[in-house]
């Protein structure tokens, strides 16, 4: 396959699968209690606070990465659901590149399929 073919390719799975992850970004599906710790954690920390809604710990009972990283989204995007939303797609469309590539080392064929399966996978789109 021509390199020009492949990155159209592949831009048009990453393309499929940040569509079925935007749509009714904020309404679809409903809040899941993740989403709200997640958020209330990461706007804790922007406040400068290590809280787990009224709980205080040394930290947080998770690594830290994921909220520093979320905390940084929501100050640009405000705080909302879909301001974490947006994190998870774009964590999701690195995972489909991550699996483009490993895929490639197997064959085209795999390269190809194993990105398509994660954009198109019911319950990847949903969590």
């Amino acid at each position: 396959m021509k390199p020009n073919a492949e990155k159209s390719l592949i831009f048009a799975i990453m393309l499929v699968c940040a569509l079925f992850r935007v749509v009714n970004l904020e309404s679809i599906p409903a809040w899941h209690w993740d989403e709200g710790v997640n958020l209330n954690i990461a706007s804790n920390l922007l406040e400068g606070e290590s809280r787990w809604f009224s709980l205080r710990y040394l930290w947080i009972p998770h690594p830290p990465m994921y909220y520093a990283v979320a905390a940084s989204v929501i100050k640009v995007l405000g705080e909302s659901i879909a301001a974490i939303r947006v994190l998870s797609i774009l964590y999701a469309l690195a995972t489909t590149y991550l699996l483009y590539l490993i895929g490639r080392r197997v064959s085209v064929f795999v390269g190809y399929l194993a990105p398509l399966f994660h954009a198109l996978h019911p319950a990847a789109i949903y969590w």
